[in-house]
């Protein structure tokens, strides 16, 4: 390995930053995707902001036009392939159906359905109309 005089007279300077800032990272990363597979029992892949908020849109559009679910209030969020469902639902049927709804969009891993019989809470962060 050079030492930090050589890379600096070679000006590798920049990448030495990066492989620092990239070792630095991966730590807390791994601890954060741990927490999550524990807290949610599935195993998010590799999050990308755009795939994400793709697969939220099309979970969120095929839970919104399904007609048992049409009146519900459900919020799908996407995160490294594990869809997030959250709100109130009417019957524990609805729950069932959801779940088994956001587990057929192609590209979901894991489904964490977080849905509660019932109109939710104004001042539950999951509710979708929160403020």
């Amino acid at each position: 390995m050079r030492s930090i005089d050589t890379l600096m007279r070679r000006r590798a300077v920049p990448s030495l930053v990066i492989a620092c800032v990239v070792a630095l990272a991966a730590p807390a990363s791994a601890a954060q995707r741990a927490a999550q597979k524990v807290a949610t029992g599935c195993r998010a892949g590799e999050a990308s902001f755009f795939r994400d908020e793709g697969l939220s849109v099309k979970v969120a559009t095929k839970l919104k036009f399904a007609k048992p679910l049409m009146r519900e209030r459900i919020n799908a969020k996407v995160s490294g392939g594990v869809a997030t469902l959250t709100g109130g639902v009417t019957t524990q049927e609805q729950i069932a159906l959801a779940g088994s709804l956001a587990s057929q969009v192609e590209g979901i891993t894991c489904v964490n359905n977080l849905l509660k019989l019932g109109p939710v809470d104004a001042d539950d962060p999951s509710n979708p109309r929160a403020p």
